[in-house]
């Protein structure tokens, strides 16, 4: 009898641990739907700044050729920041980690809806893009100024 017993909780524990928690589907949902923006597309500005060395490194690869490669450079960029344990996979499981399962849930209403989907794509055009990208430029710049600031009033170098 007592073997019969630890057989069945060794049964039960087995399937209990082979079940996908529903909080994990949930995430798993939330992090599907908010990565089924583009991040990339091959003509975006954060790409191309991503291929200049690329370019760089290869002179004598014809245009052709790198309009090709972009193609295929855009989704493996964004593949290796989405996958599991990536910088924004890592990122998006960390903010979730807090809210409760209803929450989760009303999230993926909120990324299911088509005025969040119009967003994303805009939010990942060529032209936003190009905004971010100048206005993270002049943030640098600001910061390091700021930072200065402070090194300056401790009687510290300053950074460039």
């Amino acid at each position: 009898m007592k073997s019969i017993f630890v057989l069945a909780l060794f049964l039960w524990s087995s399937i209990s641990v082979a079940q996908t928690p529903p909080r994990d589907v949930l995430i798993d949902r939330v992090e599907s739907i908010y990565f089924q923006a583009t991040l990339y597309s091959p003509d975006s500005p954060s790409i191309e700044l991503l291929f200049e060395p690329v370019k760089d490194s290869n002179p004598d690869v014809s245009n052709d050729t790198w309009l090709a490669l972009k193609k295929e450079f855009a989704p493996a960029i964004a593949k290796a920041m989405t996958e599991r344990g990536g910088p924004l996979d890592t990122a998006v499981r960390n903010s979730l980690r807090n809210l409760s399962d209803a929450e989760l849930d009303k999230l993926c209403q909120i990324l299911s809806d088509p005025v969040y989907s119009k967003f994303q794509g805009a939010i990942g055009n060529r032209s936003s893009q190009t905004q971010f990208l100048l206005a993270l430029g002049d943030a640098v710049l600001k910061m390091t100024d700021a930072v200065n600031s402070v090194l300056t009033r401790h009687g510290l170098k300053k950074i460039h």
